[in-house]
């Protein structure tokens, strides 16, 4: 998503979101802010610029593109100072046991590898430290699963967000269920 909003995606053209800032592009649980105070995060970009906390992401709604200082002049868009990494996807209503519960059948995702995303968003993966779900409950370990979907779907069909958290002094993450992805 963040690749989606930076220069490559929006020099070339390619950005799903380059026209969507001010609309709704994902589900209105989500809330995604840039996190510059965090653990060995550095209060200024590259080229000198003072970041500040902005929220990417209220109630799903798009706030800003993220374009280094040449890609927005290039562009004739805002310049949004930020880090590549740094976010924080605000916690929600729902507790990680009742999420899992409510799952007939699915994935517990603990990480993901692949490369990038296709324009369209269209993505395949494996999932990594992973584990199946079935009935409600979490049962073994997933090995050399594929993982299919894409990823605006992915961000307007989250369906619940955790109230716990991790925080790995970068990033502060709670776990989200996002139905409708292809597993194999």
């Amino acid at each position: 998503f963040i690749d989606q909003l930076s220069d490559f995606s929006l020099l070339s053209d390619s950005s799903m979101f380059r026209h969507k800032v001010g609309e709704t592009v994902a589900s209105s649980l989500l809330n995604i802010s840039n996190h510059p105070a965090g653990s060995g995060n550095s209060p200024f970009t590259d080229d000198g610029f003072i970041i500040e906390k902005f929220d990417l992401l209220r109630e799903g709604k798009l706030n800003y593109l993220l374009p280094t200082l040449y890609a927005s002049r290039k562009l004739k868009v805002d310049h949004t100072p930020c880090t590549s990494g740094a976010w924080q996807i605000l916690p929600g209503n729902s507790s990680r046991q009742s999420m899992l519960s409510s799952i007939e059948k699915g994935a517990l995702v603990g990480r993901l590898s692949m490369g990038e995303p296709a324009p369209n968003g269209d993505f395949s993966g494996v999932i990594k430290n992973s584990f199946l779900i079935e009935n409600g409950e979490k049962k073994g370990a997933l090995a050399e699963v594929m993982i299919t979907g894409n990823v605006a779907r992915m961000l307007q069909e989250v369906s619940a967000v955790s109230c716990e958290v991790i925080d790995s002094g970068d990033s502060i993450l709670p776990w989200l269920q996002i139905p409708n992805l292809h597993f194999s």
